[in-house]
């Protein structure tokens, strides 16, 4: 039964691999002044769409293990605001130090030409198209000190030809924090 999950999983992995399905780092900002910064307790949001947003929130915080992390759909209703700077004060309010926040900051559609087929996007596009459509989604992920009230870093990441909004956002979460840790911000 092993055997037959791991061929599984290495199949899915080559159809990814073909699909040209892809997460890319697309810029990343930090201040090389701060060194290491003291990050605390950390709120972690995603605003993002139903089960997306719960998908980006574990996989950062799975990713921040080590550090005292909390997923926002723990702390924040549904029925609150989702403004930042609401957020950001109570967050502030109840105890945090820092914020890191992911959100979609826009999408595109391109054609790679070939046979047609039948699509079905993170964002609710479906439908025949000639050719295969190619969804690029990019996401900005900021890592906030909310005692210092400012950014410490930003990343726009790119993710191409997904398959899922939750499983898009997953790997925009891994790459995020892999650039963190490379920018000495998290361990």
């Amino acid at each position: 039964m092993a055997r037959h999950t791991h061929m599984f999983a290495a199949l899915l992995s080559a159809a990814a691999a073909l699909s040209g399905c892809q997460t890319v780092l697309i810029e990343s900002h930090s201040d090389p002044s701060l060194g290491k910064p003291a990050v605390g307790r950390i709120l972690v949001v995603a605003s993002l769409p139903g089960e997306a947003r719960r998908a980006a929130e574990e996989e950062l915080v799975q990713r921040l293990a080590g550090h005292d992390a909390t997923p926002s759909y723990r702390f924040l209703s549904p029925e609150e605001s989702t403004r930042s700077s609401d957020i950001r004060r109570r967050a502030a309010d109840e105890g945090f130090d820092s914020l890191i926040e992911m959100k979609s900051i826009g999408s595109s559609f391109r054609t790679r030409t070939g046979s047609g087929g039948y699509v079905e996007t993170g964002f609710g596009f479906s439908g025949y198209v000639p050719g295969s459509l190619i969804e690029d989604i990019e996401f900005g992920v900021t890592f906030i000190s909310l005692k210092d009230d400012r950014e410490l870093f930003t990343c726009v990441v790119r993710r191409s030809d997904p398959w899922t909004l939750s499983a898009t956002v997953q790997g925009v979460a891994r790459r995020a924090v892999k650039r963190m840790k490379a920018e000495g911000l998290v361990d």
